[in-house]
């Protein structure tokens, strides 16, 4: 039977109905709705949130790279110095980035 703190969320349908399923009627009774519900939204947030983290690294991969390519180009073609274009590959990044034995 369904529990009386339990039929307070359920509709009017499946309170006056006993349910047939044997699983579905141990988790209304048991009151375990509420933590499966939390456990499968917990799950799916992380789910997106490791998909859109991946997403992030490889774009902010891909940008660094075809800087690395435009600033080799602008240094092959003589526009900029290789020291400058140096200097500009390191500009802005972290420090736990550049190494221990890196100055900066």
């Amino acid at each position: 039977m369904i529990s009386q703190a339990t039929s307070y969320f359920l509709p009017l349908h499946a309170q006056t109905a006993e349910i047939g399923d044997p699983v579905l009627a141990r988790v209304f009774d048991e009151d375990l709705i509420i933590p499966l519900l939390a456990i499968t939204c917990g799950t799916i947030i992380a789910v997106v949130a490791i998909v859109f983290s991946m997403m992030r690294t490889i774009l902010v991969s891909r940008a660094k790279e075809q800087s690395r390519r435009e600033l080799a180009a602008y240094v092959a073609e003589g526009s900029i110095d290789p020291d400058k274009a140096a200097a500009l590959l390191e500009a802005g990044r972290p420090f736990w980035e550049k190494g221990p034995n890196k100055p900066g």
